[in-house]
């Protein structure tokens, strides 16, 4: 049965489940209705991730520390970084 995989590597599966969670007392990221949105929980404040073809874009609904902000933009692009095997650069607006 052909998996439909059609690259040399086979998927991280670790930063797979790694993306979009700042450590082990996040809970997992879920689907949202968009197959593109994910929401996290981080410190109980949710964080609503959407993926475009070359960016995501992340909204804080609610309150982060400066640390655990600084700590979920840092964990976010090396796990960006790792899946896509290229650069990615933060962009605030």
């Amino acid at each position: 049965m052909d998996s439909g995989w059609d690259y040399d590597d086979a998927p991280d599966f670790e930063a797979l489940a790694a993306l979009y969670r700042l450590d082990g007392d996040s809970q997992l990221a879920e689907d949202g209705e968009n197959t593109k949105r994910y929401c996290a929980y981080i410190d109980g404040t949710s964080v609503i991730f959407t993926e475009d073809r070359d960016s995501v874009r992340a909204i804080v609904e609610g309150r982060l520390s400066a640390h655990r902000l600084t700590a979920l933009k840092t964990k976010t692009l090396e796990m960006l970084e790792r899946l896509d095997a290229t650069k990615w650069e933060y962009e605030e607006v």
